[in-house]
């Protein structure tokens, strides 16, 4: 179950790469400038994570999966021209 303070984190975590710093401070209404900081730099630790991950080439590729150029082509054999 999830509490307020779970997202207020998730807010926090999401937004700190696309706010300044200060906006995000302000949106959280953290006295300390401190406290904001520890999400911008949990954020950072992630993104690094993440950048880091090993993800196979299949996941890579950006041309579409082998059945669906074949069924493509086979649709278009299928067809019968027009007279």
């Amino acid at each position: 179950m999830y509490g307020f303070h779970d997202f207020r984190r998730a807010f926090a975590t999401a937004n700190a790469a696309r706010l300044k710093p200060a906006e995000l401070q302000k949106l959280m209404r953290h006295q300390s400038f401190q406290t904001t900081l520890g999400y911008i730099n949990l954020t950072n630790q992630l993104n690094d994570a993440v950048k880091s991950m090993p993800v196979p080439d299949i996941l890579n590729d950006q041309s579409p999966p082998p059945d669906e150029e074949k069924s493509g082509e086979k649709q278009q054999e299928d067809e019968e021209p027009a007279e």
